[in-house]
């Protein structure tokens, strides 16, 4: 018996990567609905369930005959009477008018004064600024200085191991110079040579 599936020709085997989608996909839906689902539980007001309000209805087939009133009429109290209610107050009068012109000098010297704030302010960015510059030039000619002094003082040590190389190099010459020498009267002495006699021919 074949299966429908490999019968139809539309129908192809998965692949190994689609069947992981396919897992990843069933897994977000089902990750999903359980949210959904804890987000519902979590917004039911479960403490209406505890306290459920009852109504109760009488019903009647009919309306109860009238009793007849009592012998004794109910005491009805007297009605106290009602304080009078309090006088309106006095309207207040209008406030008179402001002057225009005193507004507009208010308001002209409001805004000079915080002309002049913005300017002190101005002022004071640009006074920190010259000291931040003149610090940082200070600064700067201080390293100069410090790197003029350092290089002077490379110079003088490598002009000082110059010259102790070249008075190190000297005596070492002339060390070989007195040792050559001495080998060579020794030579002569051995031989019998006058060195004093061929520096004199």
């Amino acid at each position: 018996m074949t299966s429908l599936a490999a019968d139809n020709p539309l129908y192809r085997a998965p692949r190994a990567g689609e069947t992981i989608q396919t897992a990843a996909s069933v897994g977000a839906a089902l990750m999903v609905h359980l949210l959904l689902a804890a987000a519902l539980m979590v917004s039911i007001d479960w403490r209406a369930a505890d306290d459920p309000e009852v109504v109760q209805a009488e019903l009647w087939s009919s309306l109860p005959a009238e009793r007849p009133p009592t012998r004794q009429a109910a005491v009805i109290p007297a009605a106290e009477p009602t304080p009078p209610a309090p006088a309106p107050p006095e309207p207040t009068p209008p406030a008179p008018a402001p002057d225009l012109s005193l507004q507009r000098a208010k308001e002209d010297a409001a805004k000079q004064e915080a002309a002049k704030r913005e300017a002190a302010k101005v002022q004071e960015a640009n006074r920190r600024a010259q000291e931040a510059k003149a610090k940082a030039a200070k600064a700067r000619e201080a390293q100069e200085k410090q790197a003029r002094e350092k290089q002077a003082r490379e110079k003088q040590a490598q002009e000082k191991q110059a010259q102790e190389k070249a008075a190190a190099a000297r005596s070492l010459q002339r060390q070989r110079d007195a040792l050559r020498q001495a080998e060579l009267d020794r030579i002569n002495k051995s031989l019998g040579l006058d060195p004093n006699a061929k520096a004199a021919s």
